[in-house]
């Protein structure tokens, strides 16, 4: 097939191109309360094609066009495809900038065989029998699904990159009480075969599931600092790294230079250190180069409350006279300087979950629904729910406070909570 797109795009006339092929090996379970059944193997594979025209004049803009080919295309479907491409990037016009070039690099690690696909299903099963003997809920059905891809880069310069990364997916419905027939709905990605990792995982949240049956409406004129906890913690941090984004300061009047502080002046609290890395244990988003096949490297992107580096798409460093960085998925930040016990001096309203919680980009407000929280006032700490929270990053961002202890999540490791100050806080009456 790659031979056959290449001659396509050669026959039509497009010089430079990229082509990313992804091969999927993957198995699939379906968990039926202790019973492990329907495994099903399958193999997909994917390509996505990017094409680039430059201006006749020069090299003053340059045309992008991208689309995802079908494997199993026709030669009269790939000509289509393409002269649509072409089309295309005609009218969409960017200003100019050099692709990468990458030569030839080989990041695979061992192949995944059928049977290592199979046994990280039975090995995850059986770490949920036991972990639901162990915590009292029952299992009412879970599919779990195991991948490897295949992950190559392709180039008209020649460049040419692979790798190859493991991933999985676990989609649990567990009773947690059978007096109240509460059922737990749990999803978790994970990368490799890290038992303590899933189990952990898996207990806080069926942990939490119970505390819901508990909760009462949060109270209404809380006014004291507020914990957020994962994932909100990962998408407060997210918003950082995005402003050290090369997209986000190219042309931008709120545009941050290295040295200018992310912070604010005169940050009381933890100040930011926030590092970028291409591959991290148990984040099925690692990758040692990106979209655009320009290799990855670790990247301190915040030290120390300051802007240090940008980063982002090849495009983008371009345009700020940079060398590519590239696009890293994978978030590091540093704990702070005092434990969580600590951070939830009273009073405070330590949140768990959000029915969800956002971040607008430009203006940094953000807000999130309270599924379940705990309030504590200096006499007791009681599960809540209901209500919201709400304020600006801009306002808290110099105050905030990171645990010491350390998590990870997803593409995410950093601290367990962050407190934040001042917020408000709506009641759930």
């Amino acid at each position: 097939m790659i031979d056959k797109l290449i001659n396509c795009l050669r026959e039509r006339g497009i010089d430079i191109w990229q082509i990313r092929e992804n091969g999927i090996s993957s198995a699939e379970a379906f968990l039926n309360g202790s019973k492990l059944e329907m495994l099903r193997l399958s193999d997909l594979s994917s390509f996505n094609l990017k094409i680039f025209k430059p201006a006749a004049s020069g090299e003053k803009d340059l045309g992008i066009a991208q689309a995802e080919i079908s494997a199993g295309a026709t030669n009269d479907e790939l000509i289509r495809a393409v002269d649509q491409l072409a089309a295309t990037a005609d009218q969409a016009r960017v200003p100019w900038f050099p692709m990468p070039d990458s030569g030839t690099r080989d990041f695979r690690i061992k192949t995944a065989t059928d049977a290592d696909l199979l046994s990280v299903l039975e090995t995850v099963s059986g770490l949920l029998k036991e972990t639901a003997a162990s915590e009292d809920f029952f299992v009412n059905h879970a599919e779990i699904f195991s991948t490897q891809s295949l992950v190559s880069h392709r180039d008209s310069s020649g460049s040419f990159l692979q790798q190859n990364i493991g991933s999985g997916i676990l989609e649990l419905a567990a009773e947690v009480c059978s007096r109240t027939g509460t059922e737990c709905q749990i999803y978790l990605t994970f990368s490799g075969n890290d038992k303590d990792f899933i189990r952990n995982t898996v207990c806080e949240q069926i942990k939490a599931s119970r505390a819901k049956i508990q909760a009462v409406p949060t109270p209404a004129g809380l006014k004291c600092p507020v914990i957020i906890t994962r994932p909100a913690v990962t998408r407060f941090m997210d918003y950082f790294a995005r402003r050290a984004d090369a997209a986000c300061n190219y042309g931008s009047s709120q545009a941050l230079r290295p040295g200018d502080s992310i912070q604010g002046q005169d940050p009381r609290g933890d100040l930011l250190d926030i590092e970028l890395i291409p591959c991290l244990e148990n984040s099925s988003y690692s990758s040692w180069f990106d979209q655009d096949g320009v290799i990855l490297k670790k990247t301190r992107i915040i030290e120390q409350g300051k802007l240090k580096n940008y980063w982002g798409s090849a495009q983008y460093c371009h345009y700020l006279g940079l060398e590519p960085v590239g696009r890293i998925e994978n978030i590091l930040v540093s704990g702070g300087k005092h434990p969580l016990s600590v951070l939830r001096q009273p009073p405070c309203l330590e949140v768990h979950e959000f029915s969800a919680f956002f971040i607008i980009p430009g203006s940094g407000y953000f807000q999130g629904e309270i599924r379940l929280g705990w309030y504590s006032d200096g006499k007791s700490r009681s599960a809540v729910t209901g209500g919201s929270v709400s304020g600006r990053i801009s306002d808290v961002c110099g105050n905030m406070l990171f645990s010491s202890e350390i998590l990870q999540s997803g593409c995410f490791r950093g601290p367990v909570a962050v407190r934040l100050d001042p917020v408000s806080i709506g009641g759930g009456g």
